[in-house]
């Protein structure tokens, strides 16, 4: 059985929304990946968001106020 986690090489099956929330200083999955799935995924509205020097846990970071802000005005601007 595959994995429950996004990889870049089956993205085109993406069709919904996407909202991608990197940090570029993230060790556990490389900044280069998301820039993969956002090329791949076949959705119409693909939005990445990448945050200088945050890691892996951007809504744990200090600067998560600044996250949920960009994910709340996401949610708005489709809802």
């Amino acid at each position: 059985m595959e994995p429950a986690c996004l990889r870049h090489d089956t993205a085109d099956r993406i069709v919904v929304p996407l909202l991608i929330l990197q940090g570029t200083g993230d060790a556990i999955v490389a900044p280069a990946g998301a820039t993969r799935v956002n090329e791949r995924a076949s959705s119409a509205d693909k939005t990445p968001n990448t945050y200088d020097g945050l890691f892996h846990e951007v809504l744990n970071e200090p600067e998560q106020d600044l996250v949920i802000a960009d994910i709340l005005g996401w949610l708005k601007q489709r809802a």
